[in-house]
């Protein structure tokens, strides 16, 4: 095709970015938003009552997002660490959009593994240290930046038949250039 001028973005905060966005994840279901949560009657969540209806298999909400709400207060950061952390977000926020400019586009995998069985996905992210398979998902997700997911029709996985995805992003306000690069690629592949 038209060549593009093209550059591989070294990005080695990534793990760290990610690790960052697990805390402030429990950091925000701690006190605050848990208190915001209702069950399905209007009634305020209760984590003893939700572990009983868990039990029962009679439950308010999904078993991942009950084990995510009882470990939160465990491994939330204090106040403090919770603001260096949106520091450290609006720093890489401010450092990528520079460097995708107002036409870059940035191509990652969609995911680190072909689709899981459901459920797994949220099992596997709740796994300690830094999610891999997750990992262009959730540094899209902290960049704030909009992205679209190809599917890539020649790299079919023989064994399962899946087919995996590239995932296009940009800064905010770049959407155009985005769908019109994702047009593209996806009459390439």
């Amino acid at each position: 095709g038209e060549g593009l001028p093209s550059e591989t973005l070294d990005i080695p905060e990534v793990g760290s970015l990610v690790q960052d966005y697990i805390s402030y994840i429990a950091y925000c279901l701690a006190d605050p938003f848990f208190n915001l949560l209702t069950t399905a009657e209007g009634e305020k969540l209760s984590l003893a009552g939700e572990g009983q209806r868990q039990l029962l298999r009679r439950p308010t909400v999904h078993k991942y997002v009950f084990n995510m709400l009882l470990a939160a207060p465990l491994i939330k950061p204090n106040e403090r660490k919770a603001l260096a952390i949106e520091e450290r977000f609006t720093a890489a926020r401010e450092k990528y959009y520079q460097k995708l400019g107002a036409d870059g586009v940035l191509i990652l995998p969609t995911s680190g593994a072909l689709a899981m069985k459901h459920g797994k996905a949220a099992a596997t992210v709740l796994r300690p240290g830094v999610p891999g398979v997750f990992t262009p998902t959730l540094f899209i997700n902290i960049l704030n930046l909009s992205a679209i997911s190809i599917p890539s029709w020649y790299d079919i996985d023989r064994k399962t038949g899946l087919v995996p995805g590239l995932m296009l992003a940009c800064r905010p306000g770049s959407e155009g250039v985005l769908l019109n690069a994702a047009a593209r690629l996806e009459s390439l592949i």
